[in-house]
């Protein structure tokens, strides 16, 4: 099949797309991460957490999307503690979110093997990847 016989119909059936470009989604990686580190979290902690850690704000209308998207997605999976105001929910990752955890893993792996010296000195000082291989290697261990 030539390129440009590609049609947006084949690019959005395909799964492969489809979870490039949810992954790829600014706080996908973060929001699987922190939930790999603490298991359950509210909205709350989530937002806060990336706030503290990115230093960038992160809004509601935001944070309440990319939860949604990895819901739908079968990644993370939302269960309501508390119907009455204030209205408690917690999220966690599925069994898919878990095994995306193990995928992340390997690409830490493929990156540390590939890096240049700039990569290095990136890591130091960027605060996810600081934290990407002890979240990483602590999860798996546990599984």
């Amino acid at each position: 099949m030539d390129v440009k016989t590609i049609s947006e119909n084949s690019l959005n059936n395909c799964y492969y797309l489809k979870s490039l470009r949810v992954l790829s989604k600014k706080w996908t990686v973060f929001i699987v991460l922190q939930l790999l580190e603490f298991e359950t979290l509210n909205f709350t902690n989530i937002q806060n957490r990336i706030k503290k850690q990115s230093e960038e704000n992160l809004s509601a209308t935001v944070l309440s999307g990319s939860l949604s998207t990895l819901e739908e997605q079968g990644i993370v999976k939302r269960k309501v503690l508390s119907e009455k105001m204030p209205i408690r929910v917690i999220y966690s990752l599925t069994e898919k979110g878990k095994e995306l955890g193990e995928l992340l893993n390997k690409i830490d792996i493929w990156t540390n093997k590939w890096e240049n010296n700039d990569g290095k000195k990136h890591r130091e000082k960027c605060k996810l990847c600081k934290q990407l291989p002890h979240l990483l290697v602590e999860v798996i261990a546990e599984s």
